[in-house]
């Protein structure tokens, strides 16, 4: 099978979620036998270069050859590339929010298939649209044998990659900040999705930040945190802020400071972060939708459906060694579940199904 890819720069983005996991795909297809070429994203290369590119994202020699294009970029970028294309290959893309806007986008061409990773988004979409054709949801995971070893203090309290700080309280964005932001939100409701004021079925309660707030000011424990807008956590005052991380060298240094891991989590809904974590033993504090179970973390990880049980399974953490050590064993277990090699099958059967391609 020959397969392009359309991603993100990792080297230039950085930070978690499907932006890193897919240059471990595109080395684990090919060392199944598979052809990849790899095409950074205009915007990644607009970062590199500090300049805007002109002309088609994808040129047609880059896609002409090949059985199948996967994206994983934004939405409009998805839609330029599917327009391009035309209909002339299969496409997969990679989505890992609930906008149902683009759910609807997508699915109306015959030649776009969508990979989510989350059984919850796919539920919710499922509620609200119906039967979706050509929506499939596999589990995320990493390739943890190329990961470092690390040893470190668990002392502190994680946030996700990507973060952009919630200090309002109330789930609303501080000024200027726009409601579509690429990277991780982390709020109190999908209000911004629709309509003001609101909802689109998914409301977490609070942000990670909240829960981080209160454990610190329960323990004294501070949060530690990567950013590219540092100003935006003058607010939060408990969060010690790190350089955003790059794949595989710093990722392992962050989890090792880590006592726990906070997962109130729209954007990438239960993906590569929480595993993450627990690979490193970081046991995985995360928003729990009451009637969707997270495959990827149900028994393994705490979920919390309010802001004072969270709180108290934080504090607990701080302060039981043995109910830590507890957690953190049953996170390594879990993450091993999830390495990409074993998960392998899964994802080529998908692929091949796609392409029109059979082994």
């Amino acid at each position: 099978m020959r397969l392009t890819i359309y991603s993100w720069d990792l080297d230039v983005v950085g930070g978690g979620g499907w932006a890193i996991s897919m240059r471990e795909f595109a080395e684990l297809f090919r060392d199944h036998g598979h052809e990849v070429r790899f095409i950074h994203s205009r915007v990644g290369q607009n970062l590199e270069r500090g300049q805007p590119l002109s002309g088609p994202l994808l040129d047609e020699s880059q896609w002409a050859d090949a059985d199948l294009v996967w994206i994983y970029e934004s939405g409009n970028s998805a839609t330029e590339i599917i327009q391009h294309i035309g209909g002339r290959k299969p496409i997969i893309v990679s989505w890992p929010t609930p906008i149902l806007g683009w759910f609807e986008q997508f699915l109306r061409h015959d030649n776009v298939w969508m990979l989510l990773n989350s059984p919850t988004i796919e539920a919710y979409a499922a509620r609200q649209l119906g039967v979706m054709p050509r929506v499939k949801t596999l589990p995320r995971g990493r390739r943890w044998s190329k990961w470092p070893k690390v040893s470190g203090q668990h002392d502190k309290i994680g946030l996700p990659f990507g973060l952009k700080a919630l200090v309002q309280g109330d789930g609303t964005r501080p000024q200027g900040l726009a409601n579509h932001s690429p990277y991780p939100r982390y709020a109190t409701s999908y209000a911004p999705y629709g309509k003001p004021g609101t909802h689109t079925g998914l409301t977490p309660r609070f942000a990670a930040i909240d829960v981080a707030r209160e454990i610190h000011a329960a323990t004294g424990a501070t949060a530690i945190a990567t950013t590219w807008a540092p100003r935006e956590f003058d607010g939060a005052p408990f969060v010690e802020l790190h350089q955003h991380v790059k794949p595989y060298t710093a990722m392992g240094a962050f989890y090792g400071q880590c006592r726990m891991f906070v997962a109130s989590l729209i954007w990438e809904s239960f993906g590569v972060q929480p595993l993450e974590a627990q690979h490193y033993g970081v046991p995985v504090l995360y928003f729990r939708e009451p009637d969707v179970q997270e495959p990827q973390l149900s028994f393994s990880a705490i979920g919390y459906t309010s802001l004072d049980h969270a709180v108290q399974a934080g504090e607990r953490l701080i302060r039981d060694l043995d109910w830590w050590h507890y957690w953190s064993q049953k996170s390594r277990e879990n993450a091993a579940r999830f390495d990409l090699d074993r998960l392998w099958p899964e994802y080529e059967a998908f692929f091949q199904e796609v392409a029109g391609c059979r082994a």
